[in-house]
């Protein structure tokens, strides 16, 4: 893939200046936090994906951003964790850049990612809420995958997780509005079906 290589550095030039500003504003008394750790080790890779401009340590970076959020627990400083997803997202965000690798190429990266992590992490409804919200998930490829990590009911973290998911983004009153029922058709009907299922063979409760 050929591309100006100037427009690919100012992108990533703007993200370090962005997260530094932010690192700077974590008060020192939280310096030594996890997760203003993880926010210096993010900044990093950005600065080494900025020197080898290639699609490689760009992927390394796409995964490390996916992780990072997925891994963030409301358990740390309220305003800390705010900053620290905001700081994953605009790296997210930069990548997604027409001038850099574009949205087709980023959202099929971070879905395949979402789908491929490992199970502690892949519950994270308010991390897949936010990365939906932002435009950041091929709809259509996730959808799919959710519907078929259900195992017709069996995987029931699965299922837990995508019935608190369909509610977030389509049910609640802060329902994405970006998101249709038809993104999520697969997921829904297993749902469904799921559901006129257990209705039938479940014992109470």
């Amino acid at each position: 893939q050929a591309w100006a290589t100037d427009d690919v550095a100012q992108i990533y030039d703007k993200c370090i200046t962005e997260l530094e500003q932010h690192l700077h504003a974590i008060p020192p008394t939280l310096a030594m936090n996890p997760q203003a750790q993880a926010l210096r080790s993010l900044l990093e890779v950005v600065v080494l994906s900025r020197n080898s401009r290639d699609a490689i340590a760009a992927l390394g970076l796409l995964q490390k951003a996916v992780e990072g959020l997925l891994d963030a627990t409301s358990g740390a400083d309220a305003d800390l964790l705010l900053r620290y997803r905001e700081c994953h997202l605009l790296v997210l965000k930069a990548l997604q850049d027409g001038r850099a690798y574009g949205s087709p190429w980023c959202n099929k990266q971070i879905t395949r990612c979402l789908i491929e992590c490992r199970d502690e992490y892949k519950y994270n409804v308010e991390a897949v809420e936010l990365l939906i919200r932002n435009h950041l998930v091929n709809m259509q490829q996730y959808d799919l995958h959710l519907a078929q990590s259900m195992e017709n009911g069996l995987n029931y973290m699965a299922v837990a997780f995508a019935m608190q998911l369909v509610k977030i983004l389509l049910v609640d009153e802060r329902s994405v509005a970006h998101v249709t029922e038809a993104d999520l058709f697969h997921t829904i009907e297993t749902l469904m079906r799921i559901n006129a299922h257990s209705r039938g063979n479940a014992p109470e409760g």
